[in-house]
C-alpha cells in the first residue's frame, strides 16, 4: 500500500467534507425552519421508546389523480410514489388531493400508496391510505400508561411537524 500524497489526501478529505455537508444541509434547513404544522399520526411503540412514526392520511377516490383512479379501478394491487397536497388552517393540515407528479403547491409531502388484493369494493366509496415520508427529531413525546386502552395496538398521536419545501420532521407527539 502506497502512501497518499498531500494533494491526494486533501482531495479525499475535501470530498468527504463536501459529501457530509450535502447530506446534512437538508436536515439543517428543516430544523431551522419556523413552519410547524400538526397532523394525526400512528405508531406501534410508545412515545418513550423513540417510536417509528407512521403518518397516514385517508384519501377519498375523488382526491386521487385521474391516472391513479384508472389504475385502481383496473388492478387488484397497486403501489406507487405519490405527493399529498395539503391545505393549512390554524396550523393543522388537511389533505386536499393526491397526485403522481411533484407539485408547485406551498405545502406537500412525498408518500406512498400501497393497495394489495383489496378485492371487490366500490372504488368510489373506499378510502385509500397514503403513508407520508417524514423523518424524526422528536424532542417531546407524551407516554401512554400501560393500563390505557389501545385500538388495534396502535398509539394515536397528534404529531407536530417542522416543515420545509416538501420535507418534514416529527418534532413532538401528543396523545390524541
Amino acid at each position: 500500500m502506497r502512501k497518499l500524497t498531500v494533494s491526494e489526501w486533501l482531495i479525499t478529505v475535501g470530498l468527504s467534507v463536501i459529501c457530509l455537508l450535502v447530506v446534512a444541509f437538508p436536515l439543517w434547513q428543516i430544523l431551522q425552519s419556523k413552519e410547524t404544522f400538526t397532523i394525526p399520526a400512528i405508531s406501534y411503540q410508545n412515545g418513550d421508546d423513540n417510536p417509528t412514526i407512521t403518518i397516514q392520511v385517508e384519501a377519498s377516490f375523488d382526491q386521487l389523480d385521474e391516472t391513479m383512479q384508472q389504475s385502481i379501478e383496473n388492478d387488484d394491487a397497486y403501489q406507487t410514489k405519490v405527493y399529498a397536497i395539503f391545505d393549512e388552517l390554524n396550523g393543522e393540515l388537511t389533505l386536499r388531493r393526491v397526485q403522481l407528479t411533484k407539485p408547485d403547491e406551498r405545502i406537500f409531502l412525498e408518500g406512498s400508496l400501497y393497495l394489495y388484493n383489496y378485492g371487490d369494493h366500490d372504488s368510489k366509496q373506499f378510502t385509500y391510505p397514503i403513508t407520508l415520508n417524514v423523518g424524526q427529531a422528536i424532542r417531546h413525546a407524551d407516554v401512554y400508561e400501560p393500563n390505557e386502552p389501545l385500538i388495534d395496538y396502535e398509539y394515536r398521536w397528534t404529531a407536530t411537524l417542522r416543515y420545509n419545501n416538501g420535507h418534514a420532521l416529527v418534532t413532538q407527539l401528543k396523545k390524541r
